[in-house]
């Protein structure tokens, strides 16, 4: 889950990596740096991570979890 709450403002998620946040951590971080700074992610296409997938049922099940 990466964005910025919608119940709280200003609150950011970049959470549920499941392991590999180590691995994940530079691209998050800019990523995370793009949300706050510009609003919204311009390198990378983040949409299918949204929060809100969730309870719109926009979410497709994982098939490489290790």
């Amino acid at each position: 889950v990466i964005g910025e709450s919608e119940q709280v403002k200003g609150f950011y998620n970049a959470v549920g990596y499941s392991g590999h946040g180590y691995m994940l951590a530079p691209a998050t971080g800019e990523v995370m740096a793009e949300i706050i700074l510009e609003g919204k992610s311009k390198s990378v296409n983040i949409d299918h991570l949204s929060m809100t997938r969730f309870k719109d049922g926009n979410f497709e099940m994982e098939h490489n979890v290790v």
